[in-house]
């Protein structure tokens, strides 16, 4: 566990200075005759056009010649290309999925692909691949200075093109551009675009070498597994939406419809990363909005893996990046939060990839790390509510390592979380922009967890903090869609004893080693936990497992992490018989546990899973063969069937406005049914109303229809 030790460049001697040689060594070098340099001539012309621009007082040296001139000329159309690509892309997604203008915004991707197929081409020329670009330090700060105020100005510009709380070309672009000239003010180093191109190979490779290694096997095998079981009768499981879903199909049929909220106000707030996906998806040609949004969970989880193994990896190895990622790709909870459709997933997503940037940023004090760090804590606030905790993650990792450290090395990495903090916020300035303007409805969704008197006695929260703990090995959680049964914990057996193990360990190596990175890990953890805990003023949501989902990352590498220990243990022992025993015991503790995951999801989970009968209606509708315009849902209040969610099933978001009745309407015989064929769709027990449909309207049929999952609807089919 020494990973986060500063690494230092190798000496030629042990205190870093150079060997001294001894005198007969001297004696025998002077009589060494001095050996004649020949310097040969250079051809007649350069094969390869470099262009070396060393920046001093005195000025450029050096003259260029055509082909360095030309080269450098090719350089610079080819990034103007790449740019004005990206531009093109972004306004083909705007104008396409934003204001459905549908020939624009594929033409404009059209010039989009035109313009880097270009930009590739002339990068992949001998003479632009050979290009490099030398700056001076003192050049290359003027430089930097330049990039911070231009990407201030253009921060000032995002923040206020968000006060409309809308998307649109001017934000977008401000945005990207700020982000980008930060990033670069931010560097130390000057940008050598020649030397990137020359470490891509954008010309074909004389030969392909493949190197197969047991780990990359399995991750891909792992990764694989996780893609199968997330998307496997996504369609059907889980099979209804419930008020939630609802609300959410609801934004992204706006979006496909061209509207561009910055931040979804209704239903408590929503961020808006996973309602712009699914918009995508939807636009894309997607069945339902439901699975749309299923669709978007099911991607925001597989894109979590690979950093569940480099985080494992880069802490302890490859056997623990393996085993992490065994553990995570089909757990239970990451399953039910991957395919029910909620952005809940997009908080995992985030804090996966925020601690793998940060202890990479930590361990080897690369700036590009660091930077990298704060983009993700930025963007990771537009995916989902509980994340905004994590800033405090990013702060205690700088803090502990802060302390530990001395002198350059702690002003060093002073300067580097504050590079970090700087791009956090730059990246984040079109929400901040919303959370000055709107603060009310900024903060309503995480103040209303509070409760209606404010935050709960400490009493209480801590109370609910234990529970909190408890919920993955004892069935707390209150709320049904969260757990594969009431009563049920959110991990399995295997992944939740070794997990409780795990965190044990953390707590041995902080008091027995004073393990930085133990302290790292718990610490963490425990601030990741509190967003379920602060929300104790409202018991009937806490514990929470959707609040706690920042946890998945560090709970997955916990049981990874104590499940290596011993195997790692026995592999090195060197018998044939223990590592035999190594492997089978390994084999036998991840296959148990995958199997344990996927049965509890697709046999327990989908069994219990059961949110009213509002998909049925839709497929009534559209089996009848009457048509939803001659279609009515009789509303019963809240244990009824909601006509907006049945809409939303027939891509028709606004159907509920004309075709939902009351019982009023039903016994007074409202709708005109006398030269069409009208079909009323009523709740399975609601036969009072059935039988004043059937008085007011002569001659119509009663119907009982029961789908495949008992759910049951009363049909009133009128003659014409």
């Amino acid at each position: 566990m020494n990973l986060l030790r500063p690494r230092r460049r190798a000496t030629s001697s042990s205190n870093g200075d150079a060997p001294v040689p001894s005198q007969s060594a001297e004696r025998a070098l002077a009589t060494v005759p001095e050996p004649t340099i020949t310097v040969p001539e250079p051809p007649d012309a350069p094969t390869d056009a470099v262009i070396d621009i060393a920046a001093t007082d005195e000025g450029v040296q050096g003259a260029f010649t055509d082909a360095q001139a030309h080269a450098y000329l090719g350089l610079l159309f080819a990034l103007l290309l790449t740019v004005g690509a990206l531009i093109s892309g972004g306004l083909a997604l705007y104008t396409g999925l934003a204001q459905g203008r549908y020939l624009v915004g594929p033409a404009l991707g059209a010039a989009a692909i035109f313009q880097a197929g270009l930009a590739v081409w002339i990068f992949s020329t001998p003479s632009v691949r050979a290009a490099r670009l030398q700056m001076s330090a003192r050049a290359w700060i003027g430089a930097r200075l330049g990039l911070a105020v231009i990407g201030t100005a253009l921060a000032a510009v995002t923040y206020a093109a968000a006060v409309d709380a809308e998307f649109d070309p001017v934000l977008i672009g401000a945005w990207v551009g700020a982000t980008l000239c930060w990033w670069l003010a931010l560097t130390p180093t000057p940008p050598d675009p020649g030397a990137l191109l020359r470490r891509i190979a954008l010309r074909p490779p004389e030969k392909i070498v493949i190197t197969l290694h047991w780990d990359g096997i399995a991750v891909a095998l792992l990764i694989g597994l996780a893609a199968l079981a997330l998307t496997t009768n996504l369609d059907w499981m889980p099979d209804e939406m419930n008020d939630d879903h609802g609300e959410n199909a609801a934004d992204v049929a706006r979006i496909v419809r061209g509207n561009t909220d910055l931040y979804f106000a209704n239903n408590n707030g929503r961020e808006p990363a996973h309602f712009y996906l699914a918009g995508l998806i939807s636009a894309a040609g997607a069945s339902s909005y439901f699975l749309s949004l299923k669709l978007a969970s099911a991607i925001a989880a597989l894109l979590t893996l690979p950093a569940l193994y480099i985080l494992g990896r880069q802490i302890d190895g490859r056997l623990t990046g393996v085993l992490v990622l065994g553990f995570g790709a089909v757990c239970i909870w990451y399953l039910i939060m991957g395919r029910m459709g909620f952005r809940v997933i997009f908080g995992a997503l985030a804090t996966a990839w925020l601690l793998v940037a940060l202890l990479h940023a930590l361990n080897t004090g690369e700036r590009w790390a660091f930077l990298l760090t704060g983009l993700i804590l930025g963007l990771g606030q537009f995916g989902y509510v509980a994340f905004r905790i994590a800033p405090l993650v990013v702060i205690a990792g700088l803090g502990i390592f802060w302390l530990a450290r001395r002198g350059a090395d702690r002003r060093r990495l002073f300067f580097d979380g504050a590079a970090a903090g700087i791009l956090s916020i730059i990246v984040f300035m079109p929400l901040l922009s919303y959370w000055i303007n709107y603060p009310n409805l900024f903060w309503y969704r995480a103040t209303t967890m509070f409760g209606d008197t404010g935050v709960a006695p400490l009493t209480a929260i801590g109370e609910a903090f234990v529970d909190s703990l408890l919920m993955f090995n004892v069935g707390l959680d209150p709320i049904l869609y969260n757990l594969p049964a009431l009563g049920a914990p959110i991990l399995t057996p295997i992944t939740g004893v070794l997990f409780v193990v795990g965190l044990l360990w953390l707590i041995w190596r902080v008091i027995r080693h004073r393990d930085l990175l133990a302290l790292f890990l718990l610490a963490a953890f425990v601030i990741l936990l509190l967003p379920s805990p602060l929300g104790a003023s409202r018991p009937i949501e806490t514990p929470s497992a959707r609040r706690v989902i920042a946890t998945y990352p560090l709970v997955m590498l916990l049981a990874g992490i104590v499940l290596a220990r011993p195997l790692r243990g026995l592999w090195h022992i060197g018998y044939d018989w223990s590592r035999g025993l190594a492997l089978l015991l390994g084999a036998a503790v991840l296959i148990t546990s995958i199997t344990l995951d996927l049965a509890t999801y697709f046999n327990t989970y989908s069994e219990n899973y059961r949110a009213g009968p509002n998909r049925l209606a839709a497929e009534v509708i559209t089996v009848t063969e009457i048509g939803p315009q001659n279609a009515y849902i009789v509303f019963l209040g809240g244990r009824s069937l909601n006509g907006q969610w049945v809409g939303l099933w027939l891509d028709e978001p606004q159907w509920h406005v004309s075709h939902v009745i009351g019982e009023s309407a039903a016994a007074n015989c409202a709708i005109n049914a006398t030269d069409r064929r009208v079909l009323f769709i009523l709740n399975g027990d609601d036969a009072v109303n059935a039988n004043h449909l059937l008085a007011c309207y002569p001659g119509s049929i009663a119907r009982t229809y029961t789908s495949e999952r008992r759910e049951t609807l009363l049909l009133v089919i009128t003659p014409g």
